[in-house]
């Protein structure tokens, strides 16, 4: 198994029998934090069971709950992350505080966990996406069910990345004051900075959540 940066090798055949691309495995963490907020979703034989983990914060409604009031026909509790010790629960277990809880539903149910965990669930329709790269090139992909506009100040990067991306709207501009204004950034549900300079990405995203 091999780890890349670039997905320039992965048509090529090196005799490796898998390729990991750390630039698709952003976009997919990136987009299943946009599906729910959850910590951990893992699918098994095609979608017909599901691992969902949460974490119980301190507001949550499951504090003091016992394991069997949070058992449904749907989904069941598999698992609790205590501290250091991972437990298989009984119906008594009691949930705590910090406690990492994991269900196993048979499809997929990450709404009906957040409505049980007392999180609202927020559907995301209009994407910022700030920064040309690979990783932006992959999150096109993953959010193609999204309306999707991207920003970037390298004039060349937009126009390639335009004619190859034509459903979404290309910028060439970074993200100020005045974009956000003219642009019409407020009525956009979430920026994703994917800059190749860090600092770019954390001004961005204070700046446009503000």
């Amino acid at each position: 198994i091999s780890r890349i940066k670039s997905d320039n090798y992965t048509q090529v055949d090196l005799g490796i029998d898998d390729i990991v691309t750390t630039s698709e495995l952003a976009a997919k963490e990136v987009r299943r934090l946009l599906d729910g907020d959850v910590t951990d979703s893992f699918e098994f034989d095609d979608g017909i069971f599901n691992l969902v983990g949460l974490n119980i914060d301190p507001k949550s409604c499951l504090i003091g709950k016992c394991i069997s009031d949070v058992n449904y026909d749907y989904m069941t509790v598999a698992a609790v992350l205590s501290g250091n010790r991972t437990i298989l629960p009984t119906e008594e277990e009691t949930l705590k505080e910090g406690d990492h809880i994991y269900f196993l539903s048979k499809d997929n149910n990450v709404e009906k966990v957040e409505q049980i965990c007392g999180k609202r669930h927020i559907n995301y329709k209009n994407i910022i996406i700030n920064g040309i790269n690979d990783i932006s090139t992959y999150l096109v992909k993953e959010l193609n069910d999204m309306h999707i506009k991207v920003f970037d100040e390298d004039a060349d990067k937009c126009r390639e990345f335009s004619n190859q991306h034509t459903d979404c709207l290309v910028i060439n501009s970074q993200i100020n004051h005045e974009v956000i204004d003219e642009e019409g950034l407020s009525n956009y549900d979430c920026i994703i900075s994917v800059n190749e300079n860090t600092d770019k990405n954390i001004i961005s995203c204070l700046l446009s959540k503000k």
